[in-house]
């Protein structure tokens, strides 16, 4: 008798990024260890708004607007060019065409095409009747920056582009992971029985570098525990916006200074500073993509690398002129030219990645032996070997984990796999300060730095009391306060403080009998103590407690 083993799909890893976006599902179907099984679905472009209809991909002309670096758009401030892109969305009155969208519809208009394009692959892979009698459990990763604000419109936007039971069927639960915590589960996943695995030991650290598109973003570890890996945090995150895509930005200014203001007018139609960031002229779109394709991707750092990349018309007429480089319509990028563009990113990079060994290394905790670089812009070896250049030094070894554009998405489809979603993060770093209800004298609830063991089921907890009329409704909605300062202020109103929630206590769920009735000179009321828990994973989760007994989960709405 011969019997068909079904192969149980159980896990969607999603890595919304700034300028790319991957999607992983886990395969059981195949053989090999679990690497090999993680499935990559990518290639999700930006999208457009024409004649009030949505665009992306393909569909886009190159000359056309596009939303781009939307997912900066969910946090605040908004800064560098982040600010830019979206003052340039605004003053175009490309804002309108979309309908005055926010960055929340924006970004689940997105991922609807997104999750309608996984479907298919699904569908394809397996059949849609096959995947879709399995549970399903989502992975959501976000920076470890992000505000709380942020993280949770990141969930509504999936919830709204369709990520639920409607279109996905049977999923069993979301789970929500930091980009460098899926980093470093995969990077752990790849080291496994390596070299690299066999040097690390507990109390040894490593620094996961995740370089996008547009932003770049870090965060140390260390070993916490051997067979199976356990990390803690070592260091809070750190990040800025220096990726790959200031590499281009650089090679627009270059083109300008090397044909003049003239003919790079003829190419562009206008100057290098004032060039969309969401769109290219036609003929620059193209001779852009040669640039990122051959010159960007491919340089090393050696002398000897130049480059001759394809002028568009009317300049790909010019014989020969060689005040400018141009022969036979063709302009030279010589190997000093290169450094030059990447010089900006990788000075950037390589102060963040001092900077996190240094703070890992403080008081001698934590020796930092590796520094594992993950994302698109990871790529590049020429920043793989001028990071190592200015890390050596410290006895830092810089790691290109295999797939490394893809980490973040492999990981967490990983993250889903083991144990359910649990974390081998042992401890995470508090990132902020929260404190308790306005008083006189106030003290941290949750301090900057502090360690937050991932498997305490509290981080922080505070008694709180309501009173309510006979008959009144019992609900209770106290702000969530936190500051970026080191000494607790003592009033609410001090500038430092700033709302990160509301919650909503539903308290009709507690009995009656933990109610204390009391009585004045007017009437009697009823008086109820309870205790509102904090817990600090991927996010901030609330639940509330009477008496010992936990009532089930607290709502927020971020500020």
């Amino acid at each position: 008798m011969f019997v068909l083993l079904k192969p149980r799909l159980t896990v969607v890893g999603v890595d919304l990024g700034t300028t790319y976006t991957s999607v992983s599902y886990y395969d059981t179907s195949r053989t090999g260890n679990i690497e090999d099984r993680i499935q990559i679905v990518s290639n999700w472009p930006a999208i457009t708004y024409l004649g009030g209809g949505l665009k992306w991909g393909g569909a886009i002309p190159p000359n056309i607007q596009r939303h781009m670096w939307t997912k900066l758009e969910l946090d605040a401030p908004r800064t560098g060019e982040a600010a830019k892109i979206c003052q340039e969305l605004l003053g175009s009155g490309y804002g309108s065409v979309a309908g005055v969208k926010r960055p929340v519809d924006i970004i689940a208009d997105f991922l609807a095409q997104v999750l309608e394009h996984l479907i298919k692959n699904l569908n394809v892979h397996y059949t849609e009747t096959l995947w879709q009698s399995f549970p399903l459990t989502l992975v959501v990763t976000y920076p470890a920056v992000w505000s709380d604000l942020a993280k949770a419109l990141t969930l509504q936007a999936f919830s709204q582009a369709g990520f639920n039971e409607k279109n996905l069927r049977m999923p069993r639960k979301t789970i929500t992971a930091t980009e460098p915590e899926a980093a470093a589960l995969y990077t752990i996943m790849c080291i496994r029985g390596t070299a690299q695995d066999k040097q690390l030991a507990v109390d040894d650290g490593f620094v996961v570098c995740d370089m996008g598109g547009g932003t770049v973003d870090l965060i140390s570890y260390k070993v916490a525990g051997v067979d199976p890996t356990v990390l803690e945090e070592a260091t809070i995150g750190t990040g800025d916006q220096c990726g790959g895509s200031f590499v281009e930005r650089s090679f627009l200014r270059w083109l300008e200074e090397k044909l003049g203001e003239k003919d790079f007018r003829e190419v562009a139609g206008g100057p290098a500073a004032d060039i969309s960031r969401t769109s290219l002229p036609a003929r620059l779109s193209k001779m852009m993509q040669e640039f990122t394709g051959c010159a960007k991707s491919g340089f090393h750092g050696s002398d000897t690398e130049d480059y001759e990349l394809r002028l568009p018309a009317p300049l790909n007429a010019i014989v020969c002129d060689t005040s400018h480089s141009i022969e036979n319509g063709e302009i030279l990028i010589t190997s000093e030219d290169l450094k030059e563009m990447f010089s900006y990113s990788l000075q950037k990079i390589g102060e963040l990645l001092l900077a996190q060994i240094k703070a890992a290394g403080q008081k001698g905790q934590v020796k930092v032996r590796f520094a594992f670089l993950v994302g698109g812009f990871a790529e590049s070896q020429y920043i793989q070997m001028e990071l190592q250049k200015l890390v050596i030094n410290h006895g830092v070894h810089i790691i290109k984990p295999l797939h490394a554009w893809s980490a973040i998405a492999r990981g967490a489809a990983a993250k889903g796999l083991e144990q359910g979603g649990a974390t081998p993060i042992k401890d995470r770093k508090c990132r902020r300060k929260h404190r308790e209800q306005e008083s006189y004298i106030c003290y941290w609830l949750i301090s900057e730095g502090q360690d937050l063991p991932t498997a305490a089921k509290v981080h922080g907890k505070v008694s709180m009391h309501s009173n309510f009329w006979p008959g009144e409704k019992r609900h209770a909605s106290p702000l969530l306060l936190a500051a970026d300062i080191d000494k607790a202020p003592r009033r609410s109103h001090v500038i430092a403080v700033y709302e990160v929630a509301r919650l909503r206590v539903n308290l009709e769920q507690v009995p009656q009998r933990a109610f204390r009735k009391q009585n004045n000179s007017k009437k009697p009321y009823y008086e109820l103590h309870y205790e509102i828990h904090i817990s600090v994973q991927s996010g901030l989760e609330f639940s509330l407690w009477v008496d010992g007994k936990r009532y089930g989960a607290v709502a927020a709405e971020y500020a």
